[in-house]
């Protein structure tokens, strides 16, 4: 499998520090890297589970629809609202976006009210969803390869991949959380040995002491405008 991501729009200080990892990760994305990995399975809701698999199928499967998405998007001349709708489809079916927007706020998160705190999961799943669909575009090359799995902490597991660039090989560790029976749902990315969780962390972090909760959501709303073309 080839693609080829379209190319990041001016950003941020912030934004532009956690992209490189971001975009790498979105090649078969957008928890637990160093900083997850000191959380405890109980911290977050649970997410709706999708149907049974194991973690490496999970992983397959998305690949697939990203692939189909952009077959698509080239053959039409750009992705139709259908295929967008269905790729957003996959995405939330396969990742624990409940889970990862309380690890992505850490502290601040016990200090929202239930409303905001739905307010934000809601804010960064579209934002997520929308980087998804503006970073897929055509294929350049690239190639995809799944050459692992295994237990990783919390009972969660890990999948092992590579990614071959004409730049060079990239190793990606996608760490899902749920059980057999359940699901099972990825909840980080780590990409080089970088974690994409604790990249967004670092980011929020900083916004949310900079600016507060308000501050944080019109961040994340401008980023989603800027990769959707509204306002």
């Amino acid at each position: 499998m080839t693609m080829h991501l379209r190319p990041l729009r001016p950003a941020s200080a912030l934004t532009r520090l956690h992209w490189p990892a971001i975009v790498l990760a979105l090649l078969v994305f957008t928890v637990v890297g160093a900083v997850a990995r000191a959380a405890t399975p109980d911290e977050a809701p649970a997410v709706v589970a999708a149907p049974t698999a194991g973690p490496s199928v999970v992983i397959g499967a998305l690949q697939e629809h990203l692939l189909a998405y952009m077959t698509a998007a080239q053959a039409d001349g750009g992705a139709t609202p259908d295929a967008v709708e269905t790729l957003h489809t996959q995405i939330v079916r396969t990742h624990d976006f409940p889970y990862i927007a309380r690890i992505v706020l850490g502290r601040h998160w016990r200090a929202l009210e239930d409303a905001d705190r739905t307010a934000f999961t809601e804010r960064f799943t579209a934002l997520s969803l929308a980087t998804y669909a503006n970073r897929f575009a055509e294929f350049s090359g690239e190639s995809f390869e799944i050459t692992g799995e295994g237990e990783s902490a919390f009972g969660q597991r890990s999948v092992q991949a590579t990614l071959v660039t004409r730049g060079g090989e990239h190793t990606f560790e996608y760490l899902l959380r749920g059980s057999a029976e359940d699901g099972w749902h990825i909840v980080n990315i780590i990409v080089d040995g970088v974690s994409d969780l604790a990249l967004k962390r670092a980011e929020y972090a900083t916004l949310f002491a900079d600016s507060g909760f308000d501050g944080l959501m019109q961040e994340l709303d401008r980023q989603r405008r800027d990769l959707t073309d509204e306002g």
